[in-house]
C-alpha cells in the first residue's frame, strides 16, 4: 500500500511537472488578465516548477513585482539565472523560436547583467516579428546614435514606435541629404502625434529655414511654444529671439514694397480724405490710404510706369504640400495663423481668420499637380473649440468651374470625401449669416 501511493506521488509530481511552454503562458495570461499575479507565480513554483517558460516567469515577477507578489530585485535575478540554465538545451538544439529568444535575452540583460550579449539575442528575435523585442533594438541603437541606420521593416510596425522615438528617428534621417525629405515626413508625423522633440526640431527648421524648409518666424514660435506645453525644456529654445524675428517681419511687411507708389508707380502725391469708420479699420489693417492722388510730371529718364511688368500679389506657399499656393478672403489673425498653415502638414497649427467670415468668404487651396483619392478637410483647433458650422468644400480642375464636394460635420468639424476626377483647385466657402471665425487646421490627401 505504501509503495502503490510512493510510486503515484512520484508519476503525479512528475507528470505536473512537465507542463509545456504553451500550458504555463496559456495559464498565467488568464490568471494575469484577472489580476491573479500571486496564483500565477504559485502556479509557476508548483505544478510548473523546472520549466523554463515557469522559470522566467518567476523571475518577471519578483524582479519587477506584481499586485500581490513583493519586489525582490536579487531572487529575481536568481531566478532569471536558473531560467537561462534550463534553456540551455533548447538553445543548443537550435530549438528556438521568436519568444524563447527574447526571453533569453531578458534573462542575459537582467539576470547577468550582460546587455551587449542580449542584444544579440534582441536582435534575433526582432527578426523573427517579436514587437518587444523590436522596442528594446531600438532602445539599444538610440544610446548608439543609429536611429538612421535601421532594417526598413521596423518602420512598418507602427506599435513599436513610441512618438519621442519616431521623432529621434526622422531626425537622424534629415541629417542625411539623401534620406532627408523621408526624415521630414517622419518628424512630421511625431508632432501631429505630440512628441516635444519633433515640435522642437521643426521649430528649428522654421526658424533657421535650413534643409529646405522655408524660414517662417511666425511657424517657428508657434512651434516652439507647442513644444513647451508638451514639456521639452523652455530654456533649449530661442523663443525671445524669435518672438523678437516675428515683430521685425512684421514691421517689414507693413512698409510698401520698394517702386511701388501711389498712383499706380507715377510720381505725386497723395490727399486723404475721410472715409466711414469700417472702412478705415480694414485700410488701417493693411497700412493704406483712401484720397485723391495727383500726378507729377515724369523726369527725365525715369521709365514709364506704363511700360513697367505689373507687380502679383505674394501668395503663400503651403510648407509641407510641394509648390501648393493658399489663399483666403480675410487675412490670417497673425504671421502664425495666415492661409498656408491650414496646409502645413501640422495639426497644431490653423489659419484663423483675421475676423468672421459670410456667407461667399473663402479660403483656397491650389494644388501644384491634381491629385486624387480620398481627401479631408479638417476644421478647428485640437481641442475641438472653433469647428465649422456652416460652410461647404467645393472642387476643381481649372479654378472657374466649382462643383460642391461635400459639407463639414458637426460631429468632428471634418469633411471627408472621394472625388471622381483630380482636383487641382478646393475651397471652403462660408455659408454663415451671422459670420463666424474660420478655422481650418489641415487639408490631407490620402492616395
Amino acid at each position: 500500500m505504501k509503495t502503490t501511493a510512493y510510486i503515484f506521488i512520484i508519476l503525479f509530481v512528475s507528470s505536473t511537472a512537465c507542463l509545456s511552454a504553451d500550458d504555463i503562458d496559456a495559464r498565467v495570461a488568464a490568471l494575469e488578465a484577472d489580476g491573479r499575479f500571486a496564483e500565477a507565480l504559485a502556479l509557476c513554483l508548483g505544478e510548473g516548477a523546472g520549466s523554463p517558460a515557469a522559470l522566467y516567469f518567476a523571475g518577471d515577477y519578483y524582479y519587477h513585482g506584481r499586485e500581490g507578489v513583493e519586489r525582490d530585485a536579487a531572487k529575481g535575478k536568481a531566478y532569471y539565472r536558473k531560467a537561462l540554465d534550463a534553456f540551455r538545451p533548447a538553445v543548443e538544439s537550435g530549438d528556438v523560436g521568436p519568444e524563447e529568444r527574447y526571453r533569453l535575452a531578458r534573462c542575459i540583460e537582467l539576470g547577468l547583467g550582460e546587455a551587449a550579449d542580449a542584444k544579440e539575442w534582441y536582435v534575433a528575435a526582432a527578426e523573427g516579428g517579436h514587437t518587444n523585442a523590436m522596442r528594446r533594438c531600438l532602445a539599444y541603437w538610440e544610446a548608439e546614435g543609429r536611429l538612421d541606420d535601421i532594417p526598413e521593416h521596423f518602420e512598418k510596425i507602427p506599435e513599436i514606435w513610441t512618438p519621442e522615438m519616431k521623432a529621434k528617428h526622422g531626425a537622424k534621417l534629415y541629417e542625411r541629404p539623401e534620406s532627408r525629405e523621408k526624415g521630414l515626413a517622419i518628424l512630421k508625423e511625431a508632432a501631429q502625434e505630440g512628441s516635444p522633440f519633433a515640435l522642437a526640431r521643426l521649430s528649428a527648421l522654421f526658424y533657421l529655414g535650413e534643409g529646405g524648409v522655408r524660414q517662417d518666424y511666425g511657424m517657428a514660435l508657434k512651434l516652439m511654444k507647442a513644444a513647451v506645453a508638451k514639456g521639452f525644456p523652455e530654456d533649449q529654445l530661442p523663443i525671445e529671439e524669435a518672438e523678437a524675428a516675428c515683430k521685425r517681419a512684421q514691421a517689414t511687411a507693413k512698409e510698401p514694397p520698394p517702386g511701388i507708389r501711389p498712383g499706380d508707380g507715377y510720381p505725386g502725391r497723395l490727399d486723404a480724405y475721410d472715409v466711414a469708420p469700417e472702412l478705415k479699420r480694414n485700410l488701417d489693417r493693411f497700412n493704406l490710404t483712401a484720397g485723391w492722388f495727383h500726378r507729377e510730371p515724369l523726369a527725365e529718364g525715369m521709365p514709364n510706369p506704363r511700360q513697367a511688368r505689373p507687380v502679383a500679389l505674394q501668395k503663400r506657399p503651403a510648407a509641407f504640400l510641394e509648390g501648393a499656393v493658399c489663399t483666403a478672403a480675410k487675412p490670417g489673425r497673425d504671421d502664425g495663423t495666415g492661409p498656408e498653415r491650414a496646409a502645413d502638414g501640422l495639426e497644431a497649427t490653423c489659419y484663423v481668420s483675421a475676423e468672421p467670415v459670410k456667407r461667399g468668404d473663402w479660403w483656397q487651396i491650389e494644388f501644384a499637380t491634381p491629385v486624387s483619392g480620398r481627401i479631408v478637410v479638417k476644421s478647428g483647433n485640437r481641442d475641438g473649440s472653433g469647428r465649422v458650422t456652416s460652410a461647404r468644400v467645393e472642387t476643381s480642375s481649372d479654378g472657374k468651374s466649382w462643383a460642391q464636394a461635400g459639407r463639414f460635420s458637426r460631429a468632428d468639424g471634418e469633411c471627408r470625401f472621394e472625388p471622381r476626377t483630380p482636383v487641382k483647385h478646393l475651397r471652403v466657402v462660408s455659408e454663415s449669416q451671422a459670420g463666424e471665425t474660420l478655422v481650418l487646421s489641415e487639408v490631407v490627401v490620402s492616395n
